[in-house]
């Protein structure tokens, strides 16, 4: 029988944080059978950009992108624009840690995905299972999107929101439900332009409603006039 094929993992951090917490994570991560990206170590030097290089190594070379909190990750464009590729690669599964600071720190489109707590040297072994448990599972079938507008370049997402609408659109598969009869849907209703199509937008990209909902997600745009 055929070995599964070895798990690819790119750290996604700051070097201005703890980078020798990033080092010891990488050496463990391989000791647990783990192919690691880490630009120390992986980065060639091929005559490209440095983000052409990075972009390459996510959209190629890896599965999985664990993200490691901290002051500096959270202000770097660098890191941020290491994830949001990561998020927009399909095959690919963006999984937050927290070293440093506070989750608030978490920006806020893996704000609502388990971050596991690495702030404690002394629980490191308890979180670093906990890691490897979640890195080790097979990546979820996502569900295709069918013509999804863009979000707009600097998108910043209301969290409160999100969650409330996510949430009423996976109600109905996170238990038993009593309905009166007919269909059950969710709708947001608000002033012109205050953003409901774009926070819909947002919500198709989210990764538990693709989850969730794995045959795809069609999108319809339809009013008076149509």
């Amino acid at each position: 029988m055929d070995n599964p094929p070895t798990t690819r993992v790119f750290l996604s951090y700051a070097r201005g944080d703890d980078e020798p917490f990033v080092r010891r994570l990488h050496a463990d991560l391989v000791r647990a059978g783990f192919t690691v990206w880490l630009d120390r170590e992986s980065l060639l030097s091929r005559g490209l950009s440095f983000h052409q290089e990075i972009k390459d190594a996510i959209r190629t070379g890896v599965d999985r992108i664990v993200y490691v909190g901290g002051p500096q990750a959270a202000l770097s464009a660098y890191v941020r624009e290491e994830w949001k590729f990561g998020l927009e690669c399909d095959h690919i599964v963006v999984t937050p840690i927290l070293r440093l600071g506070s989750y608030e720190q978490i920006p806020d489109e893996l704000s609502l995905l388990h971050c596991e707590d690495f702030r404690n040297d002394a629980v490191y072994p308890v979180a670093l299972a906990k890691l490897v448990a979640s890195l080790r599972e097979k990546n979820p079938k996502l569900g295709a999107l069918f013509a999804v507008p863009p979000l707009p370049p600097h998108f910043l997402g209301r969290l409160d929101l999100i969650g409330r609408v996510r949430n009423a659109l996976l109600v109905d598969l996170q238990g038993a439900q009593i309905t009166t009869g007919g269909d059950v849907c969710v709708g947001m209703q608000g002033m012109g332009g205050i953003g409901k199509s774009v926070l819909a937008a947002a919500l198709a990209r989210n990764r538990q409603i693709r989850q969730s909902y794995p045959d795809g997600i069609v999108w319809i745009a339809f009013g008076q006039n149509l």
